[in-house]
């Protein structure tokens, strides 16, 4: 129970980043490429959360704080696996949605440069996150001994 718990944590706190980044490289993207005077339908917003939350389901690829702990080589491949995934996702989505067109070379280079931003943004700051953890528990044992 303890690990479905920290893995419903684990997955809402990626989910709160994704659709944190998602949406301020959707403010840029809508401004560049469609104007910044468009009127957006609520529908963006939903199209947002279902891309985000999708994206999120990628992350059983990455083990979690319960779990055993997995080699570098493994991690680079589950992140090489979870980075493809969302590639897959966003793209399909996003042509789905007409976020943008396959037919012009500079929306879909402006959707891989958004999705490697906001993939490097929700990695980085898991990892910050962790680290911060990490030196947090340090310094109590330090305290203790």
């Amino acid at each position: 129970m303890k690990n479905i718990i920290k893995r419903l944590q684990t997955m809402l706190d990626i989910f709160t980043r994704i659709t944190t980044a998602v949406i301020c490289v959707t403010a840029v993207y809508i401004g560049i490429f469609w104007g910044g005077k468009d009127v957006l339908s609520v529908s963006i917003l939903w199209q947002i959360l279902s891309v985000s939350a999708i994206c999120t389901l990628g992350s059983f690829l990455i083990p979690c704080g319960t779990e055993r702990e997995v080699s570098k080589k493994s991690m680079l491949a589950r992140m090489l696996l979870y980075f493809i995934f969302v590639n897959v996702v966003v793209l399909g989505c996003g042509a789905l949605y007409d976020w943008f067109s396959f037919s012009s070379w500079k929306m879909v280079l402006a959707m891989e440069i958004s999705i490697i931003a906001v993939f490097a943004v929700v990695v980085g700051a898991g990892y910050f996150a962790e680290y911060k953890t990490a030196e947090q528990m340090n310094q109590k044992l330090r305290d203790r001994g």
